[in-house]
Formats: structure tokens, C-alpha cells, sequence
């Protein structure tokens, strides 16, 4: 049923797409130099994180919380309560046309 006559050029293509970026390494660090590049690195997040000015993150969660989450749940509740509220009225009206047509029988079967 599959047809793999094709499946060469998508074997030559991964191939490639793996074997190019290690052509274009020209140096390979040592230990010493990956361990001097991780501190570094964990200088400068650690760095980054004790400078976050917490104000502006607070702010952005009392803003979501007093403005963002009531209006999308105002939208959501409105449009399940409202469905919702349809179909109870669409049953309702149906078990009154039903108990309509019950009665309608049996005053027949009285006559």
C-alpha cells in the first residue's frame, strides 16, 4: 500500500540537515572552557532574576484577577448558563406538549 520508491531523498535529507551544523563547528571547547561558560550563564539568570522589579509582576496578576478572569468568566458562564437555560426551556416545553397530548387521549377515551 505505501510506496517508499522516494524514501532515499528523505534519508539523504535528515542525513544532511545533521551532518552540516557539524561541518560548520570549527572548535570544540574543552572542559575547563564549557565549565567557565555554564558560571557564566548561571551568573548572569540568577542575575536577571534578582533584578525583577516584583511591583510589576504583582501588578500584572491584580490586574488579571480583577479585570482579565471576571470578564472571561462573565463570557464563558454567560454563554453555558444561557445554552443551558435553552434547553431547560426547550424540555419544559416539551413535557407540557406531552402532558397536553395526554390529557387531550384521555378526555377522547372518556368520550
Amino acid at each position: 500500500v505505501c510506496d517508499f520508491s522516494n524514501l532515499w531523498i528523505l534519508i539523504v535529507i535528515v542525513n544532511l540537515s545533521t551532518f552540516l551544523p557539524l561541518l560548520l563547528i570549527n572548535k570544540v571547547p574543552s572542559e575547563q572552557q564549557l565549565q567557565n561558560i555554564g558560571a557564566e550563564l548561571q551568573d548572569a539568570t540568577s542575575f536577571n532574576l534578582k533584578e525583577k522589579n516584583r511591583t510589576q509582576l504583582i501588578w500584572i496578576y491584580g490586574a488579571c484577577m480583577d479585570y482579565v478572569f471576571p470578564c472571561v468568566q462573565k463570557k464563558l458562564c454567560c454563554c453555558v448558563c444561557s445554552s443551558t437555560q435553552s434547553i431547560l426551556h426547550r424540555n419544559e416545553i416539551e413535557l407540557n406538549e406531552m402532558v397536553n397530548n395526554n390529557e387531550q387521549m384521555s378526555e377522547r377515551n372518556e368520550v
